[in-house]
């Protein structure tokens, strides 16, 4: 049994956290598979469907025909899910086949001068920034400008 996914990397480069990138794609094939599908399954930050434009999640099976799966094309979206360099691959898994890897990069970045900003990471920690104005005492007035770090439930 056969995997074979085209070679090269898929760089998404830079992509505001909690959006979606532009579509690349690659192939996947497969001989001699049996019923067993392929599995191919995406990272964190990184999504995969069968089909342009819709059908995106986790992973996805390719099921053989006669044992064989036929050039398929997979697109892939990257989702960053926090500010962070993204670096991993995409598995294609089988019952009896060598797992083959395609290998995907991006960058998580947060959007420009936020008002308020929040981002989930891997890790499930949550970072909030924010600005609070602030009235003084008479006559004297100003702005307090507060940052707050939320980490697993803390704030530093």
């Amino acid at each position: 049994p056969t995997i074979a996914v085209d070679p090269g990397t898929l760089a998404f480069g830079s992509q505001v956290v909690n959006t979606t990138s532009s579509e690349q794609s690659y192939t996947v094939s497969g001989i001699n598979l049996g019923s067993d599908p392929i599995v191919i399954t995406a990272p964190s930050g990184f999504q995969v469907s069968t089909t342009s434009g819709s059908g995106f999640g986790s992973s996805l099976n390719l099921t053989p025909s006669g044992g064989t799966v036929g050039n398929t094309t997979i697109y892939v979206r990257f989702v960053p899910n926090n500010v962070a360099s993204f670096s991993a691959n995409i598995t294609h898994t089988h019952t009896s086949a060598s797992t083959q890897n395609k290998a995907v990069t991006g960058t998580g970045t947060a959007p420009n001068n936020p008002a308020s900003f929040s981002a989930v990471a891997a890790s499930s920690s949550s970072i909030n920034r924010g600005v609070q104005w602030q009235r003084l005492p008479p006559g004297r007035y100003g702005f307090e400008r507060r940052h707050a770090l939320l980490l697993q439930g803390l704030l530093v």
